[in-house]
């Protein structure tokens, strides 16, 4: 939470709002989980088009299996609860054998309940 908070007040001292961020989901499981978790954040947390990306090296979501009852790992779990936007599909990182989903937290149009908590002074909270 220190970190956290520590980021906010540097953001808000030097006046950004905006913070961007990977969130890496393993491939060990033939990407199910990360093609799964991607049909999730595309319904709860999507960014608007005017901010959306595209990956150069897009995982192959077409081709992936599916896991039914996919739990989301507790990093994205958590950028999502405070407010955070999935801005791109994601992104095949091949030396790590991961998904790298694109995060856009905006300070302004955070969750007031955590934007209290990390110490942000935003129009909303």
């Amino acid at each position: 939470m220190l970190l956290w908070s520590g980021i906010a007040r540097y953001m808000q001292h030097f006046g950004y709002s905006n913070l961007i961020g990977c969130a890496s989901v393993s491939m060990r499981d033939g990407g199910r989980t990360a093609a799964s978790l991607w049909d999730m954040l595309e319904r709860k947390a999507l960014a608007p088009s005017e901010l959306m990306g595209f990956p150069r090296h897009p995982l192959p979501l077409e081709r992936l299996e599916r896991e039914p009852n996919v739990i989301e790992p507790p990093l994205i779990k958590g950028y999502v609860r405070i407010g955070a936007k999935v801005c791109s599909p994601p992104s095949w990182d091949p030396d790590f054998n991961t998904a790298d989903f694109l995060m856009l937290l905006n300070l302004n149009t955070m969750n007031p309940k955590y934007a209290r908590h990390f110490g942000i002074r935003s129009s909303t909270n």
